[in-house]
């Protein structure tokens, strides 16, 4: 997930496939940035920003179960 900076939103950006064996999910590894760093728009207010590989932050979501 990374953060707009300016709605202060979160959003995605990857995800973690849910059948990694759960020793994996420990540390999963993230994905590279350019060093220049990697512009993006955020998909709820529209704001570009450029974000560094440091900036993602790991965040659960619950698989929606369907009865």
């Amino acid at each position: 997930m990374l953060t707009c900076s300016t709605c202060g939103k979160e959003f995605t950006h990857s995800s973690i496939p849910e059948n990694l064996p759960f020793v994996q999910l420990d540390l999963p590894h993230k994905p590279e940035f350019p060093s220049e760093g990697l512009a993006l728009d955020c998909p709820n207010c529209g704001h570009s920003a450029t974000h560094q590989r440091h900036d993602l932050i790991y965040r659960f979501s619950p698989a929606v179960q369907v009865q």
